[in-house]
Formats: C-alpha cells, sequence, structure tokens
C-alpha cells in the first residue's frame, strides 16, 4: 500500500511541474466609426495561431472596393505588415475572417484599412 501512494504521489509531483493543459485562447476586440482604418491594441504571441474576424459597413451611396486586413509588428518605433490579405467590401456590408497561421512569436496588433472612409467596422483579432 505504501508503494502505491508513493508511486500516486511521484505521479502526481510530475503533473504539477508539466501540466497537460494546451494554452487558453485569447482575444481583443477593436472597433471605429467613420473612418479608413482601425487598429486593436497590442499582443505578445509565443507560438501561437492567429486570425481576425472582421465586419465592414460601407457608407449608404458609397462605394468601397477593398479593404487590408494586416497582422502588423513593431520595429524600430514603427509598425510593418507582417503578413496581409486583402478583403472585398460589399454594400451593405461585409464580413469575413482571415488567418495568419500558426507558430507566430513576437508583440503585433492587427489593423484593417479601408480604400475610403467606411460608417462602422469591427474586428475580433483572436490567438492561442
Amino acid at each position: 500500500m505504501k508503494k502505491v501512494i508513493s508511486i500516486f504521489i511521484c505521479a502526481m509531483m510530475v503533473l504539477m511541474m508539466n501540466p497537460l493543459t494546451s494554452h487558453a485562447s485569447d482575444s481583443i476586440g477593436f472597433s471605429g466609426s467613420y473612418t479608413d482604418s482601425i487598429a486593436s491594441s497590442t499582443f505578445t504571441v509565443h507560438g501561437s495561431s492567429i486570425y481576425c474576424t472582421y465586419d465592414i459597413t460601407p457608407i449608404y451611396g458609397e462605394y468601397v472596393s477593398s479593404a487590408t486586413v494586416a497582422l502588423q509588428y513593431y520595429d524600430n518605433g514603427s509598425w510593418s505588415d507582417f503578413k496581409s490579405q486583402e478583403v472585398y467590401v460589399n454594400y451593405p456590408s461585409s464580413g469575413g475572417s482571415v488567418n495568419f497561421g500558426g507558430l507566430i512569436t513576437g508583440t503585433f496588433r492587427v489593423k484593417i484599412s479601408c480604400s475610403r472612409d467606411v460608417e462602422s467596422m469591427s474586428g475580433v483579432v483572436s490567438y492561442n
């Protein structure tokens, strides 16, 4: 019986030092009105997958040809595109998602830019 208890205690110690849990998923919402671009707050990831869902509503009667959803990194005082994807905008609204891939490490933000001002746009960037 002592041997069983000893093995159980050793197993619990190993699990506490090396948990078998995955990384929790986090998300950041961001939005704006009557503007041509919005950006999320910054976030830091280590070997994560990153994707962004978005929704864009053009101003009534105005044509918006496209938008760019970009994953940007901070380097030497400015933001630079790490990965980006052009998406099309239709009236009355357009939504979708962009998957930036996995195994990404660094400090980033997501920026959505339109070819002209829109009534509203929003995004949720998720990473795990």
